[in-house]
Formats: structure tokens, C-alpha cells, sequence
């Protein structure tokens, strides 16, 4: 139960970007072309990926680029303020709590956990608005009834990429989903993943 709850609570941008090279670094050892394809802050880690590296195709879903009701412009400024106070674990769900499924997933996440993220998120975006992505494609996914992430924030990043290349960036919307952030648990959601996987599917496979 400790990692499950505690596992993410020393969390750095450091070990989000190690783990982004270190995935690049295997793959590549299997030859060939390289994609990423990321969920949250798995998103985020894709686009960062897609940001800097020469992959095939980066996928990010529903990035974590901050939180939804922070407003883009000051998501820096809560960050900073959120890693001055102390950590704080917050459950995802204060009714189920440790019941929420499914049970590979964590029940809860603590706020310095994400304040990296978003710190994260907030470097990736000034990268990009000064260079290209070295991914041959980018793409990014969101849930038009997002209740979680920062959607701004990642039209932002969409923008900026489109105006310092010429390739196509898609900027793919999922429209008639209720308000949701997770949108590929089969376990959680299924009517959700029934409507979302097809076009999701296409987009990495296209």
C-alpha cells in the first residue's frame, strides 16, 4: 500500500525526463522507427519527447500541461507556489477513495507531483515556441469536455508548433464525451474507450 499511495510523492522533472530519454533510448535499440504515444503526463513526456528527438510520430493524449481551472497564463506561478507549501495528497475520488478501479491505476496523487509536471509542461512550451519539434509528426489529442487538464495550454503548444514548421500538426478534437480526463481506461470508462479507441487507433496507425 505505501508505493501504491506514496510511490509519486519525491517525484522530480529530472526523473520525468530521464524516463522520456530512457524509453527513446530502448526503442531505438529495436531498429528502425521510433513513436511515442502518451496519456497525462504520459502525454506531456511524448510531446517533450516530439519536442526533441527525430520520432516518427509523437502522440500526445490529453498532455498534462496544467490543470483545467488554473488559468494558462499563471499555471507557472501556481507551480512555484505549490512546491513552497507542504505536499499534499489529494484523492482522485473522495468518496470511493482506495475502492476507486481499476486497481492497477493510484487512488490518489500528490500536489507536488504535479506542480513538476506542469513545470515540465511550462519548459516544453518555451522550447517550442523558439524551434521546431524534431519529430517528423506531431499530434495531440483532447477531450473537447475535459475536466482535468489544462486544454489551453495544449492548443498553445499546437500553435506554437504550426507557426515553426512546416509539417502538419494535428490538433485532433474528441467531441461528445462527458467530462472526463481519463479517456483509454477500458476498465473505468468502456463506453468512453469504445468511442474514443477507433480514432485514437487511426491516429497513431495512420
Amino acid at each position: 500500500m505505501y508505493v501504491l499511495f506514496h510511490g509519486l510523492r519525491h517525484l522530480t522533472a529530472d526523473e520525468l525526463r530521464a524516463f522520456a530519454e530512457e524509453s527513446y533510448e530502448r526503442a531505438c535499440t529495436f531498429g528502425g522507427s521510433v513513436r511515442a504515444v502518451g496519456f497525462s503526463v504520459g502525454g506531456l513526456l511524448a510531446a517533450w519527447l516530439g519536442q526533441r528527438r527525430p520520432l516518427e510520430r509523437a502522440t500526445a493524449i490529453s498532455p498534462f500541461l496544467g490543470v483545467s481551472w488554473i488559468p494558462h497564463g499563471l499555471t507557472a506561478r501556481a507551480a512555484r507556489l505549490a512546491l513552497r507549501v507542504p505536499n499534499r495528497f489529494i484523492w482522485w475520488d473522495p468518496i470511493l477513495r482506495e475502492r476507486l478501479m481499476p486497481e492497477h491505476g493510484y487512488p490518489r496523487f500528490p500536489t507536488h507531483a504535479v506542480a513538476v509536471s506542469a513545470q515540465l509542461g511550462q519548459e516544453l512550451l518555451r522550447d517550442a515556441s523558439e524551434r521546431a519539434p524534431a519529430a517528423h509528426d506531431v499530434q495531440i489529442v483532447l477531450n473537447t469536455s475535459e475536466a482535468a487538464v489544462n486544454n489551453s495550454a495544449a492548443t498553445a503548444l499546437a500553435r506554437s508548433w504550426a507557426r515553426s514548421t512546416h509539417q502538419r500538426i494535428v490538433l485532433h478534437r474528441v467531441k461528445g464525451l462527458p467530462a472526463s480526463h481519463d479517456i483509454i481506461e477500458p476498465m473505468r470508462h468502456t463506453a468512453i474507450v469504445r468511442h474514443v479507441y477507433p480514432a485514437l487507433l487511426d491516429l497513431v496507425d495512420r
